[in-house]
């Protein structure tokens, strides 16, 4: 028996701090979701679990809920789709407003209640389903809380939930960390997270299958995941689908040389699905920190320069007032050779950067 793990497509995403890729983002996210029914129908899996938020929130607009119900009519297994905290099940709901769309082979798990079928594949082997829809944006009880203990004809138990394991906060849908082994599943599909994470051998989250953000380590795969039979140990496969790569890359700079490496790497980097954030340290020439500020993102879809660079050799006057008169009580501290010399002397070399950061033009510098 084999089947996808998904969660969090976070359909219609507002991305509001790159609002000039966000409709372009926007629409990665749906081609995120034909890509998994193509790979569910290439692997000839027995269904697909979609663990919770595949709406960002629950006024999305009912052309984007038609189009993402007819991709899901269009794959060969059943998909089963569990609401999470940003698509809980209440009365705005898209399952709720929408019950017409999702039917046949998507089905919306709305009860606290078992489900039992049998997989052709591995000799019509039995799974029992056990799905923990939420309904609510917050709370501190734990989803899978009710499971029953394991019967005598269950089959292969997997269950399915959307929450936080081994994080301190009480209001987000707590979940213990061995919930598997409480709950005696041979498999517990998580969402919520969205980078995939190992919790133990029979707990993952699978992440989005399209990144949301920086920072989301291993994001933009779907699983996929094979059980022979009751109490067999799974076997989980991570299949990319998603179109954008968010990269980060972080340097301490402190000479011209360290500066051209990192151009030359950015140079390297042509490619037009690449949403790149840059952030540097470390103490510069004005000139050299120009070199970075002045990066465009003509080969890549997005660029972002986070600069923390303190001014070497600088030059402390600025027309100013306000500037002027700062830098000149830290010049007369970082002058007097006493315990705030040093302090003072930082402070003058990231005066100028904080200046630019504040929203000082040009010419006041």
């Amino acid at each position: 028996m084999k089947f996808l793990h998904t969660s969090d497509w976070q359909l219609e995403m507002g991305f509001k701090s790159i609002q000039e890729k966000a409709s372009q983002l926007r629409r990665a996210r749906v081609d995120a979701v034909k890509q998994l029914v193509a790979l569910a129908d290439k692997e000839r899996v027995d269904f697909v679990l979609a663990a919770g938020d595949l709406f960002d929130n629950n006024r999305i607009e009912h052309k984007v809920i038609e189009e993402v119900a007819n991709i899901l009519s269009k794959c060969s297994a059943p998909v089963y789709l569990l609401p999470g905290n940003h698509d809980p099940l209440a009365p705005d709901s898209p399952y709720v407003l929408r019950q017409d769309l999702f039917k046949d082979s998507a089905i919306v798990l709305r009860e606290e209640k078992p489900i039992t079928f049998t997989c052709a594949s591995g000799g019509n082997t039995k799974v029992t389903l056990y799905p923990c829809p939420l309904k609510t944006k917050l709370s501190n009880q734990d989803p899978t809380r009710w499971i029953p203990p394991k019967g005598a004809d269950d089959g292969i138990r997997i269950g399915v939930a959307h929450g936080s394991i081994g994080t301190p906060n009480p209001d987000d849908f707590p979940i213990v960390k061995d919930a598997a082994r409480v709950r005696e599943l041979d498999y517990l599909a998580m969402g919520h997270f969205h980078s995939v994470k190992k919790v133990d051998e029979r707990t993952y989250y699978c992440g989005t299958p399209e990144p949301t953000n920086f920072g989301q380590v291993n994001a933009g795969q779907v699983l996929l995941v094979e059980i022979p039979s009751a109490g067999a140990t799974p076997r989980v496969t991570e299949r990319q689908v998603s179109r954008f790569t968010w990269k980060d890359v972080a340097r301490d700079l402190h000479n011209e040389s360290d500066v051209d490496a990192l151009l030359k790497e950015i140079e390297q980097m042509n490619n037009p699905s690449t949403l790149l954030r840059i952030s540097c340290t470390g103490v510069l020439p004005q000139p050299q920190i120009d070199r970075i500020e002045a990066l465009s993102n003509e080969r890549l879809a997005y660029l972002r320069v986070d600069t923390k660079i303190a001014i070497a050799d600088g030059a402390w006057s600025y027309h100013h007032p306000l500037l002027s008169q700062m830098a000149s009580m830290l010049t007369e501290k970082a002058n007097a050779n006493g315990e705030d010399s040093a302090h003072a002397k930082r402070a003058l070399s990231r005066l100028a950067y904080l200046a630019k950061s504040a929203g000082f033009r040009k010419e006041d510098l």
